[in-house]
């Protein structure tokens, strides 16, 4: 089994995994750069504002004076819906991490 949003949306690092899962989580909720450094523990904020750069241009995730948030569209939201419960399965969740191992990080 493979996820197709891993793919086409860019899913290139655990980190990103777990930011989508946490806005996914909270729909309606913007994060800001701050609370996102301090709720997954990085120091290197230029790294993770990349990270959420490169999710805004996939589309996965909205930005604006507040913060990041879950894409509106359903289809998106559909799909990390999908991605959560995934994530929920011990079994489907260590293929969906091998899966993201095994793509190119474009973070460096």
């Amino acid at each position: 089994m493979t996820c197709a949003f891993i793919d086409s949306y860019g899913v290139d690092s655990y980190l990103k995994l777990r930011v989508l899962l946490l806005l996914q989580q909270q729909p309606h909720r913007a994060l800001s750069l701050d609370e996102l450094c301090e709720q997954f523990f990085v120091a290197d904020q230029r790294m993770l504002e990349q990270m959420m750069t490169d999710l805004c241009r996939s589309g996965a995730l909205s930005c604006d004076d507040a913060g990041w948030r879950q894409a509106e569209q359903p289809a998106i939201c559909q799909c990390l819906a999908c991605l959560q419960r995934t994530f929920d399965d011990p079994l489907a969740r260590q293929q969906l991490l091998r899966q993201i191992s095994a793509r190119p990080s474009l973070v460096s």
